[in-house]
Parts: structure tokens; sequence; C-alpha cells
């Protein structure tokens, strides 16, 4: 029990550092095209993505220790279709596992890619887009979840 308090107390510092630093990079730098080296609270693009990608690695495994901390729920949950029951929380891993793959897609896209071709650039961007438009939707559902069991953690 102790351990799943500390899991979920990292996991919500985590999840508001992603949160925050994935919507100064989608707000001021995708939606302002403010350029690369142009600061926002004293941090440039490439402070932003940093942080952003770090908050992102340290999340996935916190999130990883959760699901398995938290596996034998959702196996019940699946086997015993108790999904409608449990909608929050399962649409809430849905988007989760959904902007998990936009967002390292798009990371090893420009990884992979960097200065190739413009289809490739456009594919990358493609993926930036859906995942910003997805956290959005996330960032809600985290919300609601952390609303809905403050009393527990």
């Amino acid at each position: 029990m102790r351990k799943n308090t500390w899991i979920n107390i990292c996991l919500i510092i985590v999840s508001l550092t992603t949160i925050l630093t994935g919507f100064v990079i989608q707000l001021k730098y995708h939606m302002d095209r403010l350029s690369p080296v142009v600061e926002t609270w004293g941090l440039a693009y490439n402070s932003w993505s940093f942080l952003h990608k770090l908050s992102i690695v340290v999340l996935s495994l916190l999130m990883l220790f959760h699901v398995i901390s938290h596996w034998k729920w959702y196996k019940t949950i699946i086997t015993r279709k108790l999904i409608a029951r449990n909608r929050q929380t399962m649409i809430l891993s849905v988007f989760f596992i959904i902007t998990a793959v936009t967002g390292y897609t798009a990371w090893f896209a420009g990884l992979v890619n960097e200065g190739a071709s413009s289809g490739a650039a456009l594919f990358r961007k493609a993926f930036i887009e859906i995942h910003d438009k997805i956290a959005i939707i996330l960032t809600i559902y985290i919300i609601l979840h952390v609303v809905k069991r403050m009393k527990r953690i």
C-alpha cells in the first residue's frame, strides 16, 4: 500500500510536469509558431522539449509500475465484463496508450528522419498534431481520475 501511495504521488507530480511542458510546447511553439530560440518563462524550445521528453519517460515508467500493481483489477474488469461500470478509468487507459504511442512515434520519427524528405517531416508533424489533440482529452481524464481518488491518495 505504501509503495502504491508513493507511485501515485510521483504520478501526479510527473503528470503535471508533462502536461505543463506539453502545453507550453503546443501553445507557444506549435500554435504561436515562436522561433525555437525565443524563450518562454526563461527557457527556449530545446529546454522545454528536453523537460517534456524526460518527464514522458519517467511518466511511462511510473505508469508501467502503476498498471502492474493494478493488473489484477484490470484483469477482473475485462474478464467479468465490468468495463461499463469503470468507463472513466478504461477511457483514461486507452487515451494514455494512444497519446503515448503518437508521442513516441513522433519523437522517434524525428530521430530517425532528421534531415530527411519533406514526406517524413509531414508524417512526424501529423503524429504531433494527433498527439497534441488527444493529450488535451487525456489531461481532462487525468484530472477527473485524480479528483475522484483524492481521498485514497
